[in-house]
């Protein structure tokens, strides 16, 4: 028996004793996926992903199947298997996030950061041992941060964000930073927080 298949029997030993099934995995406990789009001048934008993994891995590798079924497989596997699924993950991740513009080519973003595969797997071995510690009342898997960079240029009014269909629903919020220098010896900074009509 190969370790994999021992640790998954184990595993699934353990699910088995305290009783943990489908019905303690309740599928709208897990946070969706949010990203943050920041707009500065010169047309750069900066792409900030916030991803719960294991649902996203879940809808990649075993859509369908329940929550602590896929855990208990992911975190059997030996660290090199999933580094493997998570790099294939997130190359088709990269090809899917497109800005694209009218009569121009699409940008694709460039300066990928994303979180070390052995920390998502850490994240979802967390979420399987929570739920195996106290199913009705389980953590999920670390929403773990991701970057990107893309620039558009100058002058264009507006571009179309094209996203993954694993990462939806996807919350997006658009923010339009507005930078001034602080002197020495300046009061106060003004900061409006009303609405501007």
């Amino acid at each position: 028996m190969t370790v994999t298949r021992r640790r998954l029997v184990h595993l699934i030993g353990l699910v088995t004793l305290l009783g943990v099934s489908g019905a303690t995995a309740r599928a709208h406990d897990l946070a969706e996926a949010s990203a943050a789009l920041v707009v500065r001048d010169g047309g750069h934008l900066e792409l900030r992903l916030q991803v719960p993994w294991a649902a996203l891995l879940q809808a990649d590798r075993m859509p369908g199947r329940p929550l602590p079924e896929f855990l208990m497989y992911v975190s059997a596997m030996s660290p090199s298997t999933f580094d493997g699924h998570y790099r294939r993950l997130v190359a088709r991740l990269e090809r899917a996030f497109r800005l694209t513009r009218p009569a121009a080519a699409p940008v694709t973003f460039q300066r990928w950061v994303w979180p070390r595969s052995a920390a998502v797997q850490q994240a979802v071995q967390r979420e399987l041992m929570s739920r195996l510690a106290d199913g009705a009342n389980a953590e999920h898997a670390a929403r773990l941060p991701a970057t990107a960079e893309a620039v558009v240029g100058g002058g264009v009014a507006s571009v179309a964000l094209e996203v993954p269909a694993l990462l939806t629903p996807l919350l997006l919020t658009v923010t339009r930073p507005q930078a001034q220098w602080v002197r020495a010896g300046q009061p106060a900074v003004v900061v409006p927080l009303g609405m501007r009509r």
